[in-house]
């Protein structure tokens, strides 16, 4: 008896020992789980249940190179169905924060069964190649055409232009796209603003102040934000403050595991560590424009947007359509309006990045872009004959607003 007992003892302390080891033990998986599960921005007990899940998966998956690790925590993500939550390796996160792109440069959509092309970036290799907005892509490599093939494969085309048939080579190439604000006068009473980022460089006061100090006041405006992915916040509020000529709230950023936290304003100051700082000792952060160097006063203001139209430019079309009773017209937008945190994961790579939503907005009026998108007055689609003839007839019935 006294020596199955002692057996028994020592078989326990083998167990506990090896329980304590196991428990210490890491997978491949577990930072990123802990980072998603700490920073997300609310608390819920599908992320309760998300987090156990994930690190199960983590200890029991063998991964065996970077490839299949960030793989896998993609279809872990995948389970959430917002924003801003993702991992990005080197050239994906320069891409998101430059204006240097790796692609063809064609911007190409379905419209009643063919792929045409509506837009072609300025210097790149589809520029060069002679593409054009109306081209019709037939083949690409011999092979049925897709909009990801268009712009990231590239190879041979075979493109239709005006009954004409023509073979053309367009290999995916880096090209540098012009980001920068553009005013164009549309008629003498109109003017077209394309804004193609919110990326901070471009809205410092004395760019924007050299921009629109010439612009007469009462005229009409175009806003085309088509193709617009976001940025910077700070951006979207000193462009507003242009056309809303005051110190006024368009909405908040809350962070609802955070509800201890002081309510503040977000300074006017396009450094992204220091909108991050405040966001992290705030549970909820007031979004105000400025008072600018020069008021637009504008008569009136339409939005352009498409399915592409994501964050800040989100924003900036709610707040018009909130503020200035701005039509907001084209395709619904992406809905994606969270506030991501970027966290580098070396383990996984030089570069390697995780992008967490930590805050969610909502407007003066209580409207939550996340998931739903701007609040749109009029949905637009590309009709064939106008496309091929080159026109942009979305622009067209903003006009005509």
């Amino acid at each position: 008896m006294k020596i199955y007992l002692s057996i028994l003892c020592a078989t326990c302390a083998f167990v506990g020992a090896l329980w304590g080891a196991l428990s210490v033990w890491e997978g491949p998986l577990d930072r990123f789980c802990s980072l998603v599960y700490e920073h997300y921005f609310s608390q819920s007990a599908e992320l309760d249940q998300w987090f156990a899940n994930c690190k199960n998966e983590s200890r029991r998956q063998k991964l065996s190179s970077r490839a299949e690790v960030m793989e896998m925590a993609r279809q872990q993500m995948s389970s959430f169905h917002v924003s801003h939550l993702g991992i990005y390796d080197a050239s994906e996160t320069e891409e998101i924060w430059t204006s240097d792109a790796h692609s063809t440069g064609i911007q190409s959509q379905f419209v009643d069964d063919e792929l045409l092309i509506f837009a072609v970036h300025p210097e790149s290799p589809a520029d060069k190649a002679g593409l054009r907005r109306g081209d019709r892509i037939l083949k690409i490599n011999n092979d049925e055409p897709n909009t990801y093939d268009a712009e990231r494969l590239g190879g041979d085309f075979q493109i239709e232009r005006k009954s004409e048939v023509l073979a053309v080579k367009v290999p995916p190439g880096k090209f540098t796209k012009d980001q920068t604000l553009k005013v164009r006068e549309l008629t003498p009473s109109t003017r077209v603003l394309r804004v193609e980022s919110f990326r901070k460089e471009f809205f410092d006061w004395p760019t924007l102040q050299a921009l629109f100090v010439k612009q007469a006041p009462h005229l009409k405006w175009i806003i085309d934000l088509r193709g617009n992915a976001g940025g910077n916040f700070v951006a979207g509020l000193r462009l507003l403050s242009f056309f809303l000529c005051d110190t006024k709230s368009i909405g908040y950023l809350e962070r609802p595991r955070e509800g201890e936290l002081e309510e503040d304003v977000l300074a006017d100051d396009l450094d992204d560590d220091l909108q991050i700082s405040q966001l992290e000792r705030s549970s909820r952060l007031i979004l105000e424009t400025s008072e600018p160097p020069t008021c637009l006063a504008p008569k009136s203001v339409v939005v352009l947007v498409d399915r592409e139209t994501a964050s800040t430019a989100e924003l900036v079309s709610q707040a018009a359509h909130e503020h200035l009773a701005a039509p907001v017209i084209g395709e619904p937008t992406a809905g994606e309006l969270l506030v991501s945190v970027w966290y580098p994961l070396p383990e996984w790579g030089e570069g390697v990045t995780l992008s967490i939503p930590e805050a969610i907005f909502v407007s003066t009026m209580g409207h939550q872009v996340e998931g739903l998108g701007a609040s749109l007055s009029e949905t637009l689609n590309w009709t064939k004959g106008s496309l091929k003839a080159g026109r942009d007839e979305w622009l067209e019935t903003a006009l005509r607003f």
